[in-house]
């Protein structure tokens, strides 16, 4: 049967119990609100949930929330040489201090593309009161080492990241405490020795295809259990007999391990052991809690197999928040696809693994690889195509991450919590990016947008290449930290400065390193150290 038809039995109440102005949010965005349901999460959902989204590249803070006006340089001459917006593009957020950046079409005109049409102040103007947007100055302008200490805190946990160190604090019971689905430097592990097996990263590079193989029979045709060759096994007695055949061939194949040589050598080895407790405990705990299903992002129609012949089954509830998150801004007739976009995956996997109570922390943005199939939405090497055309870049980009972002926080907000609250309620998402870009033009005084020199066409770019800078500074988003601005921008050079850490006032001379950013989130989440940076400024 269709999706589309399937959708038709679908029962409101079920898939409804949002609030109205989740609903009227959703509505806005252009989001099915017929689809839109309030699930509830498991029991077992972490304590504190961290996300982090990677805005792989360089995303500029002087390009989204400290962005600076044409006519704030102290002169026109000044203005000219830097990459400054007009007025009316940059929109104030009155006692914040955090601004947007929402340009015209022809500021974002990138290959013949203008990306997806979701505005930077829509996602201020409903989150400003949970945003801790801070400046930072990095130390680093190699994407890899820049990326690697935007989660490890420039080592001031011992090398251990601050992924690692929720899943360790908060991850202990669950299955997966700490799922890392991004690229390059960001999917890098810590250096930290003594962290606990358990808080180790789970590296998924296929998102969409992950529950698939936490199953040794589901989904196989002439599987163990099958009573006909060429079919799956059926419901009931036939699986039963299935995982029981199976956990007989299991344990035939580690007696046969343990009488090998290659045991009997390396049986002491560390290495050698957890492999074994992985393959011999883990994978039944995957399969006996049912991820298979739990994760399962498909519908009858997606793939070219027919599910019944598979024995699969659609999961309702997963598909209802893919149905939000595939939404494209502003127009109900289109969606992002499942298939193409790595990013729809890995949300809606990061979400499904907070609800369902797998994991406590989640990695998850794109790599430097270009996504053919969503070129239109994603420039290739994604803010690091900046190098080639810095002002479309960065507003597609940002547009892009903020309208996922804000899918995520919809669906958490509308995730119900034993004993109360939301997920939104114990949820916390930093948004790590390597460094900062450089902040001038490329040639003073030339436009920042699209133009047509000559009046006759063709169109060309004002062109604006921007290389690595180390001055930037980063966002937090979550009602676990003190919202605000933090820190300011020298309006003559762009240059963002930091704060005092007691205060919260802004001062040029602080200077605000990733370990403080670090420390912010360590201490939101309930996860102190040894080490950590007070930084009363943020605390609540």
């Amino acid at each position: 049967m269709a999706r589309k038809q399937r959708r038709k039995g679908w029962s409101r109440r079920r898939f409804m119990k949002a609030s109205g102005a989740t609903l009227a949010a959703m509505s806005a965005m252009g989001m099915p609100v017929g689809r839109a349901r309030a699930a509830t999460a498991s029991p077992n959902a972490a304590d504190k949930l961290l996300f982090v989204f990677c805005a792989t590249g360089g995303g500029s803070m002087v390009d989204s929330f400290m962005a600076v006006r044409e006519s704030e340089p102290s002169s026109q001459s000044v203005a000219d040489q830097l990459i400054v917006y007009p007025d009316a593009f940059v929109k104030s957020f009155p006692g914040t201090g955090i601004r947007a950046l929402d340009t015209g079409p022809e500021y974002r005109s990138f290959l013949g593309f203008t990306g997806i049409p979701y505005a930077q102040s829509t996602f201020v103007g409903k989150y400003a009161q949970n945003m801790a947007v801070m400046a930072l100055e990095n130390t680093s302008v190699n994407h890899f080492v820049a990326q690697e200490r935007a989660l490890n805190g420039q080592g001031i946990n011992g090398g251990r990241t601050i992924a690692e160190h929720i899943a360790a604090v908060h991850g202990q019971s669950l299955a997966l405490p700490y799922v890392n689905m991004a690229g390059g430097g960001f999917v890098s592990p810590g250096t930290d020795s003594s962290l606990p097996s358990y808080a180790r990263p789970e590296t998924v590079t296929q998102p969409s295809y992950f529950s698939l193989g936490t199953d040794g029979v589901r989904g196989m045709v002439g599987a163990l259990g099958s009573s006909a060759p060429g079919l799956p096994p059926a419901a009931g007695a036939e699986t039963q007999r299935g995982k029981q055949l199976l956990a007989r061939a299991r344990d035939i194949r580690n007696q046969l391990d343990d009488a090998s040589t290659f045991y009997q050598t390396f049986q002491c080895s560390p290495m050698l052991t957890d492999y074994r407790v992985q393959r011999e405990f883990k994978a039944m705990e995957l399969e006996q809690l049912d991820l298979f299903n739990k994760l399962f992002m498909f519908g009858n129609g997606d793939l070219d197999v027919d599910f019944d012949a598979y024995g699969l089954m659609e999961n309702a509830e997963a598909l209802a928040a893919r149905d939000m998150i595939t939404a494209w801004p502003g127009d109900p007739t289109k969606q992002m696809d499942l298939l193409l976009d790595q990013q729809v995956g890995q949300v809606l996997m990061a979400y499904l693994l907070a609800k369902e109570g797998l994991s406590a922390a989640t990695v998850f943005g794109p790599n430097l690889a270009t996504q053919i199939g969503i070129i239109d939405q994603q420039p290739p090497l994604v803010f690091d195509y900046s190098h080639n055309n810095h002002v479309a870049t960065q507003a597609v980009m940002w547009s892009r991450m903020l309208d996922l972002v804000d899918k995520l926080i919809e669906l958490l907000k509308s995730t119900d919590t034993i004993g109360g609250g939301t997920l939104w309620d114990r949820s916390l998402i930093y948004i790590a990016t390597d460094f900062g870009r450089d902040k001038v033009r490329t040639t003073p005084g030339a436009p920042l947008h699209t133009v047509d020199p000559d009046g006759d066409g063709p169109l060309e770019a004002g062109i604006v290449n921007t290389g690595h800078n180390l001055n930037n500074g980063c966002v937090v988003i979550s009602p676990l930290v003190k919202p605000g601005l933090y820190g300011g921008v020298n309006a003559d050079t762009l240059n963002t400065y930091g704060f005092d850490r007691t205060t919260g006032v802004a001062s040029e001379a602080e200077t605000i390193r990733i370990g403080d950013v670090y420390s912010v989130i360590a201490n939101a989440l309930d996860a102190p150290f040894e080490g950590m940076v007070p930084i009363p400024a943020l605390s609540l």
